[in-house]
Parts: C-alpha cells; sequence; structure tokens
C-alpha cells in the first residue's frame, strides 16, 4: 500500500508508519495538488517500490503481485 500525505500536521504519517510498517508513506507540501499526489501513488505503487519481498513473503517491494490500484 502505498500512502501520500500532503502536509497534514495530524500525526497521520508518523501513526501509520509505526501502526503499519508495510504501508509505503510519502510526504509531500500541502501546496501540492491532490491529481499530483495521487499520480505519485499510483506511479510508487506500479515501481512496486519499497519495503517488503518476493511474493509469498512481505507484502511489497518489486516482485509483489499487485492485483488492485484503488
Amino acid at each position: 500500500m502505498h500512502l501520500v500525505d500532503t502536509g497534514s500536521t495530524d500525526g497521520t504519517p508518523e501513526t501509520v508508519r509505526r501502526r503499519h510498517p508495510v504501508v509505503e508513506v510519502m510526504s509531500v507540501g500541502a501546496d501540492v495538488p491532490r491529481t499530483r499526489a495521487l499520480r505519485s501513488a499510483g506511479r510508487n505503487s506500479l515501481g512496486g517500490g519499497g519495503g517488503g519481498g518476493a511474493s509469498g513473503t512481505a507484502p511489497g517491494g518489486p516482485n509483489h503481485v499487485w492485483t488492485h490500484q484503488l
């Protein structure tokens, strides 16, 4: 899962990282338009960027097979 945080000040990125370590959190400024943030998340998920191993092990990573993008 990829989450793009657009400048929240309520501690959301830190909480997500702590409670859900396999979620890839990218923080951008509050001035970044929502559509650009969504494109970033989509690009990150297509690239498979981030923490995890191959399919059948930990989620994420370039070898993880995913079937949906929301």
